[in-house]
């Protein structure tokens, strides 16, 4: 019989005898390799793999995309990733427009609540924990922080429209780790307001007495000083 090309991720037939899965007497084994192609027995499989590698290899390489290679030329053709976008007002980049940042997307599923693992997944892929776990981190800081008019934090989201028809703030609970980094952020936003009064920005002076005041460790307190400033009123106006 000839053997018929089965399209991947077809689980109905062996891809390389083309039995149909009702006429076997046990399941069809997934390739552990791309997830894509079904077989009856490892003797198929084996009779398949000249046929199957360059497809292999080309769907285990997509799956290893960062992400955000993933949003920029992949999530576009995801009907899920489609209906999610349209939920927080955002239009996904395609593989010819030039690409875009993760920020603003990140930025919308963080502030509408719907930055869950499934749908991080469909913008950014299924390694995004790898390649955007740390960006999420921050992005759900900063906008737990809400940061005021006269922020950085503020400024540069205006000026890069990141929030343009936006939906409405609501953001998932803050969790017990994330309330002591804030806690932590505000204690320093008021040492910098002790300093320098609401509305001003601290000088580099300021700076560094209120991080050596930490004592020997004060390096570590660095990128907590830096997210207190970003995100408190300096009086930074909208260019």
């Amino acid at each position: 019989m000839e053997k018929l090309t089965v399209e991947e991720g077809d689980n109905s037939q062996c891809h390389s005898c083309n039995k149909s899965r009702e006429s076997l007497s046990s399941p069809l084994n997934k390739c552990a390799g791309c997830g894509k192609a079904w077989y009856c027995s490892k003797d198929c499989q084996k009779e398949d793999w000249k046929d199957h590698k360059p497809r292999c290899l080309k769907s285990r390489t997509a799956s290893r995309l960062d992400g955000i290679t993933h949003y920029n030329t992949v999530a576009y053709k995801i009907p899920q990733a489609q209906e999610l976008a349209q939920t927080i007002n955002l239009t996904l980049p395609t593989s010819s427009a030039i690409h875009e940042g993760i920020v603003t997307p990140l930025r919308r599923l963080v502030m509408t609540g719907k930055d869950t693992a499934k749908n991080l997944e469909l913008f950014f892929g299924p390694n995004w924990r790898s390649s955007m776990r740390l960006n999420h981190e921050e992005v759900r800081i900063e906008v737990l922080l809400n940061p005021p008019p006269g922020s950085p934090a503020y400024v540069l989201a205006a000026s890069m429209h990141m929030d343009d028809d936006a939906p409405a703030w609501s953001p998932r609970p803050v969790s017990d780790s994330e309330k002591r980094t804030i806690d932590e952020v505000r204690a320093m936003q008021s040492l910098v307001r002790e300093r320098v009064g609401a509305g001003q920005s601290p000088s580099n002076a300021v700076m560094k007495d209120i991080l050596t005041s930490f004592g020997a460790n004060w390096v570590d307190k660095l990128p907590l000083y830096q997210l207190a400033v970003n995100t408190m009123d300096q009086g930074v106006q909208v260019q």
